[in-house]
Order: structure tokens, then C-alpha cells, then sequence
């Protein structure tokens, strides 16, 4: 995948290490329950490859249910978030300014204004969504 290679390569950025398989089948099965938007099929891939980067500016959740060293667990973050509709949306990073989710209600990628939840960008696959998010 061209997109991991780029987030190696980005100087200041550390990536994930891998994730058990029953991580993901947990956080599925957690996310159906709670009638929360599933993981997109092409962010889970993403994730077995890279479980999620970090850098000062930005941050791209992974399948990290101990939440340690810097990273940050998507399905925990998106508990955690009162204000976003959890039917159609799914936080899946942030930089400074924004959310990068996945509407589920349009099948897009978006980085969305954390303060009013408005779109700012739209992206038709997750390499674009997560190379705008750091600067690649």
C-alpha cells in the first residue's frame, strides 16, 4: 500500500504496531451493538497494515484498546464524543482543527470543523482523507 510507505517515511510520525484479530471483531461486534456506523472496510485495512499514526499535529485512531503510548483507540473516541450523530458518523482521526470521520449516510470521507460539524472536506477513499490529515 502507497499510503503506508508515505506515513513511514513522514519524518516526526509514529505508526501503530499491530492489533490481535479479536480487537477488530470486538470493536465490530461493540459498534453493531451500540448501533454505532461500522469501521469502513478500506480504514480496517489501513489499520492491519498501520494500527493507527500520531505526530504533533495530527492523529489517526487505531484499534488500541489500552490506549498507550500516544495513540488513541477509534471505538473509545467515538464513545466518548456526545456531540456527533453516532448513527451516520464515525470519528476516525483529528488534527488540530478537525475531525476526520467517515459518514456513512454519503459514503465519503470528510474532515469536519470540530467546533460547528461542518464540512470542510470531502474525499472519495480513505489515502486521500489520510494524506490531506498529514500533510503527505
Amino acid at each position: 500500500m502507497a499510503l503506508v510507505d508515505k506515513l513511514k517515511n513522514k519524518k516526526g510520525l509514529q505508526l501503530g504496531s499491530n492489533y490481535k484479530e479479536e480487537v477488530v471483531s470486538d470493536a465490530v461486534e461493540y459498534l453493531d451493538e451500540h448501533k454505532m456506523v461500522a469501521l469502513p472496510e478500506d480504514y480496517l485495512s489501513l489499520l492491519a497494515e498501520c494500527n493507527g499514526a500520531y505526530c504533533l499535529t495530527a492523529e489517526l485512531f487505531g484499534l488500541v484498546p489500552d490506549e498507550k503510548n500516544n495513540f488513541k483507540d477509534v471505538v473509545l473516541e467515538n464513545v466518548r464524543q456526545d456531540r456527533i450523530d453516532k448513527n451516520n458518523i464515525c470519528i476516525l482521526g483529528a488534527n488540530e482543527f478537525d475531525y476526520l470521520v467517515y459518514d456513512a449516510g454519503v459514503r465519503a470521507y470528510q474532515m469536519r470543523d470540530r467546533n460547528t460539524d461542518e464540512t470542510v472536506y470531502n474525499f472519495s477513499d480513505i489515502d486521500a482523507a489520510v494524506s490531506y490529515l498529514f500533510n503527505l
